[in-house]
């Protein structure tokens, strides 16, 4: 997932406290009788690869929206993972105009703090986005505040998850593999072991950072691995804390470390996991769960299943580590922009030109369910996720037909933790934050893949973390979270 972003530094912060932004009060806003020129909207997201067809898309949304009295020329601009923190990062930074932007809520409020995203006020948000104010509802809208203000509408989706792992179902049938008994990580040792022997060149576990969360059951404070800190996933857990330290994670980082010498693991670290995946030589994987995301995965040949290992949850995964989408404070057209994002909560056809692209053209229909082609020019459906309304969105023959009437069950029986809603504001931190996730990088990749002895090189990791000022970033988040804990007993 995506990893946090840091605070802005203190040079950038005055720029953006001294800047003229004052809101919506200098945009336009757009009617059906609007002329001239359409307005140029950009719209950031996330992809695995910029899709081919994205300028037929950007053509066809454009149109409908203008024939909607919104007279706008869409830009879509996809970025890859490889490339997206960093192309985010330095267009805040540098102050470039952009409009709407797709990320965690975390990732809107850490640059909201420095003045990087617009504050979205009540009477601004009933006047340009009524239809986002009430599909999402109040209660989701406040989850997602940062001081009890509104930076980012969050996409309408699943809240909750259920931890547990995605894997193959082909191989699975191919090698009479029965994952039913599956519990927890350990469970699956036999089932490597006889994977392993009948066909080595298959990858038995593919780790990543959802192993703290899945295994070692710890929520990443701001939705970030690289802070280090973390919560654990009860209400008794009152304070942070170094996750790294947490025996369930070493436990875990042990058990990697043994897979990754019996040749159940990622040999050549190097490898693209995204391809190994779509290619059908990766097993299972840790993952957070939810109602219809075998389907949502199996979208390159794949057919992947799901294990659950616990019941419905909401947590700081959830909110604030959810995905939304902010507004821009270098927008030109603020107005403008809200009612196009706006129209991905209440328009069905809208919502699904971004997400699916055109009928006919990159999916068939039988007015039931869709068939995406083998070969779409444009889908973006495995990250659905991240646009708009995803109850207006179409299901696949991949899915359960009544996927939304599972989904909104899921989320009215998950289990709120007290941690829901929490933000950790790191401005007054940044050179410890900063120092702290390039430990991380150093130290996290080789550990999770089990590539080094966990007993000599975790009490290296956790000392140059302590080295980078962990102990006083974790009393700044043990002191806000104090306060956020006794603000909800209000």
């Amino acid at each position: 997932m995506l990893k946090f972003r840091k605070a802005l530094g203190a040079a950038l912060a005055v720029v953006l406290a001294t800047s003229s932004f004052s809101g919506f009060s200098t945009t336009k806003s757009v009617t059906k009788a609007s002329s001239g020129n359409p307005v140029t909207i950009s719209w950031y997201m996330v992809v695995d690869s910029a899709q081919r067809g994205t300028t037929r898309i950007e053509n066809a949304a454009s149109k409908y929206l203008q024939s909607k009295g919104i007279n706008v020329k869409l830009d879509l601009q996809q970025l890859t993972w490889t490339d997206y923190n960093t192309r985010v990062t330095t267009m805040i930074s540098a102050r470039e105009n952009f409009d709407l932007l797709n990320a965690t809520v975390a990732t809107i409020n850490s640059y909201a703090s420095s003045g990087g995203f617009t504050k979205l006020t009540d009477s601004n948000l009933k006047k340009y986005a009524p239809d986002a104010v009430r599909t999402l509802g109040t209660s989701t809208i406040n989850l997602a505040k940062l001081n009890g203000t509104a930076y980012c509408l969050p996409v309408n989706k699943d809240t909750a998850d259920y931890s547990g792992y995605i894997y193959n179902k082909d191989i699975a049938k191919k090698y009479g593999i029965d994952v039913s008994k599956i519990k927890k990580m350990a469970d699956w040792a036999p089932l490597f072991k006889k994977l392993h022997a009948k066909d080595p060149s298959i990858v038995c576990y593919l780790s990543s950072t959802f192993d703290p969360i899945i295994n070692g059951k710890i929520m990443f404070i701001n939705g970030s691995s690289a802070m280090c800190a973390g919560l654990q996933l009860n209400n008794t857990c009152k304070k942070a804390f170094d996750y790294w330290e947490d025996s369930n994670v070493k436990s875990t980082l042990k058990t990697l470390r043994s897979w990754y010498l019996s040749g159940y693991t990622l040999k050549d670290t190097t490898s693209n996991v995204t391809d190994l995946k779509n290619q059908g030589k990766v097993f299972v994987y840790p993952y957070s769960l939810k109602p219809g995301v075998e389907g949502e995965l199996s979208t390159h040949g794949t057919h992947w299943g799901a294990v659950k290992t616990t019941g419905a949850y909401r947590s700081i995964r959830n909110f604030p580590g959810g995905w939304a989408t902010g507004l821009s404070a270098t927008s030109q057209n603020k107005n403008i922009a809200l009612q196009v994002l706006n129209t991905a909560y209440k328009d069905r056809y809208f919502e699904n030109l971004l997400v699916f692209g055109q009928k006919g053209v990159d999916y068939t229909t039988d007015h039931t369910v869709i068939t995406v082609n083998s070969k779409p020019n444009y889908n973006i459906s495995s990250y659905a996720w991240e646009v708009g309304n995803q109850f207006l969105d179409y299901t696949t023959s991949l899915q359960p037909k009544d996927l939304w009437s599972q989904m909104k069950k899921f989320n009215s029986s998950a289990v709120t933790y007290d941690q829901t809603g929490f933000w950790f504001d790191a401005s007054n931190y940044s050179s410890e934050t900063t120092a702290i996730s390039s430990v991380f990088k150093q130290y996290s990749t080789q550990l999770l893949q089990g590539t080094v002895d966990v007993d000599s090189t975790l009490p290296q990791f956790v000392s140059a973390l302590k080295s980078c000022g962990m102990t006083r970033v974790l009393d700044g988040i043990n002191t806000q979270y104090a306060k956020f804990l006794k603000s909800k007993k209000k």
